[in-house]
């Protein structure tokens, strides 16, 4: 049975959010987290879900991935939504949350377009 903990909709990204949610298991005595992250399919980037199906192997996680598909009627397309779902204990989901925040953080720090001014003078030798 799924009781909610916690429900975090944070923007990771502009296409990915997550959701984090506590679970126990009865017969171990164990808290199981779980963990959903959801990102839109068209601007998913490979590495981002390289990265974190690694993460998941590396934390001894295990995870289930369903995709979802939702019509738009006003542009009169189809929108596909991966959703991953992650089962740890949940000192491993902190980890794997803490982990792909992080790396969201790196790969914004540098996909942000940088724009360099030249000036008349800074071209002429003096």
């Amino acid at each position: 049975m799924r009781s909610e903990f916690q429900n975090q909709s944070k923007n990771c990204d502009i296409s990915k959010e997550y959701n984090l949610i506590s679970s126990r298991r009865a017969s171990e005595g164990m808290e199981t987290m779980i963990i959903e992250f959801r990102m839109n399919e068209n601007s998913t980037e490979a590495a981002w879900l390289k990265t974190l199906y690694d993460l998941v192997e590396e934390l001894n996680c295990k995870c289930n991935t369903y995709l979802e598909e939702t019509h738009n009627k006003s542009f009169k397309n189809y929108v596909r939504t991966r959703v991953i779902e992650v089962f740890g204990s949940a000192t491993m989901i902190g980890w794997l949350k803490l982990r792909m925040e992080r790396y969201n953080h790196f790969i914004n720090a540098y996909s942000k377009p940088e724009v360099k001014i030249i000036s008349e003078t800074e071209g002429e030798p003096s």
